[in-house]
C-alpha cells in the first residue's frame, strides 16, 4: 500500500458540517485536508488549483447543486456525497460517486466510506517491462516499451503509448520517482517522455513523431545535458 496521502476538498455550504468533515480528516493519518469551501463554484475554482484526489461534496446548496458541479467535472476524482437527502443517492450513484453517506455524518460510516476508497488506490508497481494502472475500475497492462510520454492532467496522468491512451487516477510524481530514468525523463512539470521515442529535439521542443512537446523552462538544463549525451 502506498504511503502517498489523499489530498481531500470539503464542498458544503453548511460551516458545522465543513467543520466535522474536516475533524474526521483531520484523524485519519493518510488523509489531507487541502480546502474547504462553501459552494461548487469556489470548488471548481480550486480544483483547477490543487491535485484533489477526493471530494466530500453536499447536494443541496445556492449557485450550483452538488449533482450538477459533478457533471462539470471531466476527470472526477473519488467523491463521497454528504447529504440529509437519501433521494440524492440514486442519481450520484449514476454519476460514479465512491459513496453516499446520509447526514448526520459519523465517524465510524466516515471510516468505512474512506477505507474502501484506500483499499482501491493501488500504487505503482512496476515489473520488470510492464505495469498495471486503474482505469474506471480496470486494471490495465501498460508495456513500457510502448509509452511515448504521460501527461498529467492534475488529479489524472493521460499515459500515451504506441498502441492506446489510457487515463488514471495517479500523480505525475508517481511515475518518476518508479520509471527507469534511463529510459524516461521529465520536461516539463506535467510531461514525462520516453527518450527512445523521441525523433527530433530543439531546446523548447521535443517531437515525439505524432506531437510536439514543450520543454518547461525550469527543465531546459538537465534535458538538454541528458539529450547531449545521446547525440
Amino acid at each position: 500500500m502506498t504511503d502517498t496521502k489523499l489530498n481531500c476538498l470539503i464542498v458544503d455550504d453548511e460551516e458545522v458540517a465543513r467543520e466535522v468533515m474536516a475533524s474526521y480528516i483531520s484523524k485519519v493519518p493518510y488523509l489531507e485536508l487541502k480546502a474547504s469551501c462553501e459552494n461548487a463554484i469556489d470548488a471548481h475554482e480550486i480544483m483547477t488549483q490543487e491535485e484533489i484526489d477526493l471530494v466530500f461534496l453536499d447536494i443541496e446548496m445556492p449557485g450550483l447543486s452538488g449533482i450538477d458541479f459533478l457533471k462539470t467535472v471531466a476527470h472526477k476524482p473519488h467523491v463521497i456525497i454528504c447529504s440529509a437527502n437519501k433521494d440524492y443517492a440514486v442519481e450520484g450513484f449514476d454519476l460514479d460517486v465512491e459513496d453516499f453517506i446520509l447526514k448526520p455524518v459519523t465517524f465510524e460510516r466516515f471510516l468505512k466510506a474512506v477505507g474502501k476508497i484506500r483499499s482501491e488506490e493501488k500504487p505503482i508497481e512496476l515489473n520488470e517491462d510492464y505495469f498495471y494502472v486503474n482505469q474506471n475500475k480496470r486494471m490495465v497492462r501498460i508495456d513500457m516499451s510502448n509509452i511515448i510520454y504521460i501527461e498529467s492532467l492534475r488529479d489524472y496522468v493521460r499515459i500515451v503509448t504506441t498502441q492506446k491512451k489510457v487515463i488514471t487516477h495517479q500523480h505525475l510524481s508517481d511515475f518518476e520517482s518508479k520509471l527507469p530514468s534511463d529510459r524516461f525523463m521529465r520536461i516539463h512539470r506535467s510531461i514525462i517522455v520516453a527518450i527512445d521515442k523521441i525523433q527530433s529535439f530543439t531546446s523548447s521542443l521535443i517531437d515525439v513523431g505524432e506531437k510536439e512537446l514543450p520543454v518547461g523552462r525550469n527543465y531546459k538544463e538537465d534535458v538538454q545535458n541528458k539529450l547531449n549525451r545521446l547525440i
